[in-house]
């Protein structure tokens, strides 16, 4: 049996009144790689159970008396009030023969201080791999450790993925308004790829925490980590996924336990919390609570790609532009004298409307006789632009040519 538990902060619904304050502190020091550290607020405000922190800065000292300066994203513009802050550490030539702590600031009036952590050693990953199942990929690790039988898994996944349709075709609208015979043209597009047909995405990073089911022989053997549906765009075209793996101390793991326990019982993040869970975080400067546990562990990582052979069903079941069409328009491209098909079909005098109402040209109309000339498909920009889910034409450049991954 495995226990497994997040190690990841959790989401409450409070039932305080005043304006009762948790700062939650999470975070992983991760030698020889790159640590982030993040502090939330969770209240009972209005219901809010977690809110913004700006102006976050902090170290990492060393018993050697060195210390590694924390960065930390500006508190200004939408970040404020959008997102929790986080200080990043650069911990690639941290030791693990000696002890290190953290220390952060919240602006001038709080600070906290952590214990002094020792850097556990990294666990060999034996393996990771993916299988097929009929809804969808299961992804799995296995992994040993010589040191401890608590692991704490980070995985970090994008991919690279396309919008629903492309085109040829672009719309230059009227170079004159006024001019009553001017609708603007349809012209080939200068592309071999239409510039947003294809887009590149990260999912962000996932913890979870696992204790092996052996203490004297710490072992995980093909763990379930993650899970993608069969028609989730993640998997459309290439998808990576990397995975980290560390050790954790018996109070680490201890602290994730409790807390998951806590909470599934009393759904509640501000019920009294006992002594041994105040983790390994405290406040020195400043008033209220403080909830979090810093794991320290060299991470051995490793990455595994999925590129799409056919598996992947697309988005909403569709197997054919047709059967998009007829989805989402209610018409049959087949059929050109369906009032309905006209509309996006439009007349070169209805170009300037269709434009307007958010339509851009597909490709050429057609019927059982052939292409119709002059006349073009038009649909909306949104299926045509990849960023609409989110993503970004502007690639890493760490990510691989899909033609070279089998």
């Amino acid at each position: 049996m495995l226990a497994l538990a997040t190690a990841c902060t959790y989401d409450f619904e409070a039932d305080l009144d005043g304006d009762t304050t948790i700062t939650v502190i999470d975070g992983m020091i991760n030698a020889g790689g790159n640590s982030t550290v993040t502090v939330y607020r969770a209240q009972s405000l209005s219901g809010d159970t977690s809110g913004s922190v700006s102006g976050v800065t902090g170290y990492l000292e060393c018993e050697d008396g060195s210390r590694i300066e924390g960065t930390s994203p500006s508190p200004s513009g939408w970040m404020e009030y959008s997102l929790p802050n986080y200080i990043n550490l650069d911990t690639r030539d941290i030791h693990a023969g000696k002890k290190y702590r953290l220390h952060l600031n919240v602006g001038d009036s709080e600070q906290f201080d952590s214990d002094w952590m020792e850097i556990h050693d990294a666990p060999v990953i034996d393996g990771l791999r993916y299988k097929i199942t009929e809804t969808g990929l299961q992804f799995y690790l296995s992994a040993h450790s010589n040191s401890s039988p608590y692991f704490i898994v980070n995985t970090n996944e994008a991919w690279e993925y396309t919008s629903l349709i492309t085109t040829a075709y672009e719309y230059i609208p009227p170079t004159n308004p006024s001019d009553e015979r001017d609708f603007g043209k349809v012209v080939v597009g200068d592309w071999i790829e239409h510039p947003t047909y294809r887009c590149w995405r990260s999912g962000g990073t996932m913890s979870f925490s696992f204790s092996a089911a052996s203490h004297t022989e710490p072992t995980l053997k093909d763990v379930n980590i993650l899970a993608i549906d069969r028609r989730s765009q993640k998997i459309s075209v290439l998808y990576r996924l990397i995975v980290s793996v560390g050790t954790a101390s018996p109070e680490y793991q201890e602290y994730w336990d409790n807390l998951e326990r806590i909470s599934h019982i009393s759904g509640d993040l501000f019920t009294p919390i006992p002594s041994n869970m105040e983790g390994n975080i405290h406040r020195t400067r400043g008033k209220g609570q403080v909830m979090g546990f810093i794991g320290s562990s060299r991470m051995s990582t490793d990455t595994i790609f999925y590129k799409n052979k056919g598996f992947y069903k697309e988005i909403d079941g569709y197997q054919s532009m047709r059967d998009f069409w007829l989805h989402h328009f209610g018409v049959d491209p087949e059929h050109e004298n369906d009032d309905r098909y006209n509309y996006y079909v439009p007349k070169k005098e209805e170009w300037p409307k269709a434009w307007s109402d958010g339509n851009i040209p597909i490709r050429e109309a057609e019927n059982e006789r052939g292409i119709i000339e002059g006349f073009y498909i038009w649909g909306m920009k949104e299926c045509v632009d990849c960023r609409h889910f989110g993503g970004d034409t502007t690639f890493p450049a760490d990510w691989p040519d899909r033609n070279t991954i089998d």
